[in-house]
């Protein structure tokens, strides 16, 4: 009778405040929004250019690039997907999270086309970037967007890109920025490292990383593509752009691809530490401006895999740290206790994963993929607590391939990810273990003391404990009516109850001395809390 209720009270906030309450009202949880679940290969429905319809669509895709406005908008550019050949998209679509429609606002609805990229440094609402996935994309502080580079099949063309746009969304205007336009690639005019110049520019390059700091400036890393030499494969040259000078500087890394990392000691930064070629990895920015990178495929001395390394870059100082994860190419990952954090845990190897950073400032993580002896797609969530230096498996599988949960989006890379003004992650399409292109969009809200208390004591949670350390029988006090579990250092089940707000008595009974974690999850949050029994 409560999931009935509550059901029917979810159905009641729909219908009065909005689309947008679905996943709001649904914290820690995943929310089909649009589409259909596991429907795969889906055509684009583009209706009327500029036109909202519940019918509209952007389609199976994987790889798009992603904005979020200042009205709080999902902006969707390309992506690409397979149909017996591969198609590369040029459309740019607009979903509203209020209306629940998306509105496919410029561009082309045919594929793999070249564009029309007018002249150079000249605002048009005829012009528009080629068809593109693998490119990179960013808001700045006038609310314009922008996007940078990408891979395109055009005929008997293969073209990594490296020319950058700028959509005014007021006026729907694109601008060619800079960079080259048609097809063929282009490869690096690095300059003198440290000095940019109106003729530095990043080689044509997909499946990069970008970063925009908290100044306005971009930074950007790494993919495929061209290095200084012509030479095509992984780069591990580190970028920085300037909008209002235009100008690109060639900031850290190398100009020539095939070059391994340099790890160095765990947690020490240092000068000659450098991440190394990579391709297809994952990305954060923190409050305090450090630029993050995890995994993707990299070459490690002669030999490429995927990676599970965490990197750390100080803008300031101008140095890397290897934060996390293996020097060694594809590593299991160290899953522990689900929705505990601990700092042996670590995502496994893989490459083309979501991410999201919340309202504290951590990173999320989602999916990916990588190949054994087959192909293996994930579905398991995870956060890294920047402050703590901890992961933690949050949701999801264990195993690589998992069966389809209608609850829980299905296994997937590269798909399109975006965090809204309001915090909440979303989803959209990718594909799935089969290679094949999914269309359904999800959201999802992280609870905003999810995991925050690591230690045995914390002034900062509502959820406390005393005496801590105890005998095995002590005082919890919840906030709200929760679920208690409570878990051994082995991760095992000790106990669970449901228990009332206020001050509540718990015996562990004859449970050993030891540090033990309680799990406390409420209608709204989620808490954790380490304790010793002597």
């Amino acid at each position: 009778m409560k999931k009935i209720i509550t059901l029917f009270k979810s159905l009641l906030l729909i219908l009065a405040i909005g689309f947008s309450s679905l996943v709001n009202a649904q914290v820690n949880t995943w929310t089909l929004v649009n589409g259909t679940d596991a429907v795969t290969n889906v055509k684009p429905v583009y209706g009327t250019k500029g036109q909202a319809a519940a019918s509209n669509t952007p389609g199976s895709r994987s790889e798009p690039i992603t904005w979020v406005d200042a009205d709080n908008n999902l902006w969707l550019f390309g992506g690409y997907a397979v149909n017996g050949t591969s198609l590369h998209f040029c459309d740019l679509w607009k979903y509203s999270i209020t209306s629940n429609m998306w509105t496919w606002v410029s561009g082309d609805s045919t594929t793999n086309q070249l564009g029309n990229y007018g002249t150079k440094g000249a605002t048009s609402d005829t012009t528009f970037p080629q068809s593109r996935d693998g490119g990179e994309g960013w808001r700045d502080n006038q609310g314009n967007l922008w996007l940078f580079g990408g891979f395109n099949t055009t005929g008997s063309y293969y073209t990594y890109l490296n020319d950058l746009w700028k959509y005014t969304i007021s006026s729907n205007e694109w601008t060619w920025v800079s960079g080259d336009s048609g097809y063929g690639s282009s490869h690096g005019l690095h300059g003198v490292k440290g000095v940019g110049s109106a003729t530095t520019i990043p080689g044509g390059r997909s499946d990069f990383i970008a970063w925009a700091d908290q100044s306005g400036l971009i930074w950007l890393f790494g993919g495929y593509g061209l290095d200084a030499k012509g030479s095509t494969g992984r780069q591990n040259d580190l970028w920085q752009y300037n909008p209002v000078n235009n100008i690109w500087t060639w900031v850290g890394g190398d100009s020539v691809e095939l070059v391994p990392p340099s790890y160095g000691t765990l947690y020490k930064p240092s000068l000659t530490n450098k991440p190394g070629d990579r391709t297809t990895n994952t990305g954060w920015i923190d409050k305090s401006g450090n630029l993050w990178l995890l995994g993707g495929f990299c070459i490690l001395r002669t030999t490429g895999g995927y990676c599970n390394d965490l990197w750390k870059y100080n803008i300031a100082a101008n140095e890397w740290t290897w934060m996390s994860g293996s020097d060694s190419t594809f590593q299991n990952g160290i899953y522990g206790t689900q929705g505990i954090p601990d700092s042996a845990n670590t995502p496994g190897a893989r490459e083309y994963a979501m991410s999201w950073t919340d309202s504290n400032g951590d990173f999320w993580l989602y999916g990916g993929y990588n190949y054994g002896t087959s192909a293996n797609v994930w579905n398991d969530l995870w956060k890294y607590s920047v402050a703590t230096s901890e992961w933690t498996w949050v949701g999801g599988s264990n195993i690589s391939n998992p069966a389809s949960v209608s609850s829980t989006p299905d296994a997937r890379n590269d798909a399109g990810s975006w965090t809204d003004n309001n915090g909440v992650f979303w989803l959209y399409g990718g594909s799935n273990n089969n290679g094949k292109m999914l269309a359904d969009l999800w959201g999802y809200t992280p609870p905003a003391n999810l995991l925050a208390v690591t230690g045995p004591t914390s002034s900062t949670s509502s959820l406390t404990i005393a005496p801590n350390p105890n005998n095995g029988q002590f005082t919890v006090t919840l906030p709200q009516a929760s679920q208690i579990t409570i878990y051994n250092s082995l991760g095992k089940l000790v106990v669970t109850k449901n228990l009332q707000a206020g001050q509540q008595q718990l015996n562990l009974g004859n449970q050993p001395a030891g540090m033990y974690s309680i799990v406390v999850t409420g209608e709204q949050e989620q808490q954790a809390v380490k304790f010793i029994v002597e």
